[in-house]
């Protein structure tokens, strides 16, 4: 471990701010997030074994803290997040492992319950999402594309839905990749539709791959990995191709915070030099 931060390991008041993403999970991983979905009206269920659910108000997405589920187990994923229902199967869901910092986990729950919602062609929207805004009982069928279909073929028409049904959206690569460019990250294209960005220290990446067998196998059509390609990554993630490039966004908005992230040193993962204080990040003297 660097010295620096070494030396600052028995001081309780001692902070050192870091990149967001190699900050470690942090402190009090459950609260902020908790508070964020209670304030805005969801349902919370736990069970037995500490495994916590939280549900919206109109039943159809599902936060879920599991440390002592299966899934957490076997696969390292921590939260699970879900948005489906048993009558239109299950739109999307992303986990996140235990080494992903809470507050960008934080920001991506808070882009999906935005309260001002997502404007999306009704072209754009998935079924499930059609259904919430065009009821089709009072037409005589459960079909949801009879009731909005009136409103398909008028390339003005737009409606505002929850964040978490509105789909991927329209042109929702180049928003992500700009914000990235503008942080100081390296876009490549290394096959054509596959695009790559690089942080600039080289231990982060974000990869949009429409044409990568992971995504066809897999469904996953974005990679987030923070690694340094010496040891196993800190973190992965993936995003499936029904999730609003917006939720998307603020995850990696998140990750790039210029502010940072403090941590006590004792918090940061010790396996990459990046996450150590260094000459961009400098660790705080005692507070008196």
């Amino acid at each position: 471990m660097h010295t620096d931060a070494h030396a600052h390991l028995d001081d309780p008041d001692s902070r050192v701010s870091v990149r967001p993403y190699l900050a470690g999970i942090g402190e009090d991983t459950v609260g902020p997030i908790a508070r964020l979905l209670q304030d805005a009206g969801w349902t919370v269920t736990d069970d037995d074994l500490c495994n916590v659910t939280w549900f919206s108000p109109d039943g159809l997405a599902r936060v879920r803290f599991q440390p002592e589920d299966r899934d957490y187990h076997y696969a390292g994923n921590l939260w699970r997040i879900t948005v489906g229902d048993g009558a239109f199967g299950l739109a999307w869901q992303a986990t996140f492992p235990d080494t992903v910092p809470y507050e960008l986990i934080k920001a991506f729950v808070r882009a999906m319950i935005d309260p001002s919602g997502l404007v999306r062609h009704p072209r754009e929207l998935p079924r499930r999402a059609l259904a919430s805004v065009w009821d089709p009982r009072p037409l005589g069928t459960e079909h949801p594309y009879t009731a909005a279909r009136a409103h398909f073929d008028d390339p003005d028409s737009r409606v505002t839905v929850k964040p978490y049904l509105a789909g991927i959206g329209h042109d929702g690569v180049d928003p992500v990749f700009d914000m990235l460019e503008a942080a100081g990250w390296t876009t490549v294209a290394d096959h054509p539709g596959n695009i790559t960005s690089h942080g600039p220290d080289g231990l982060a990446r974000v990869r949009f791959q429409p044409e990568d067998p992971d995504y066809h196998y897999a469904d996953n059509l974005w990679v987030v990995t923070i690694g340094d390609g010496i040891y196993a990554p800190a973190w992965r993630v993936t995003f499936p191709d029904t999730v609003p490039y917006e939720l998307i966004g603020a995850f990696v908005r998140a990750m790039n915070d210029p502010a940072g992230l403090e941590r006590h040193p004792g918090e940061l993962p010790d396996r990459h030099p990046g996450a150590l204080p260094n000459r961009h990040h400098a660790v705080r003297p005692t507070r008196t």
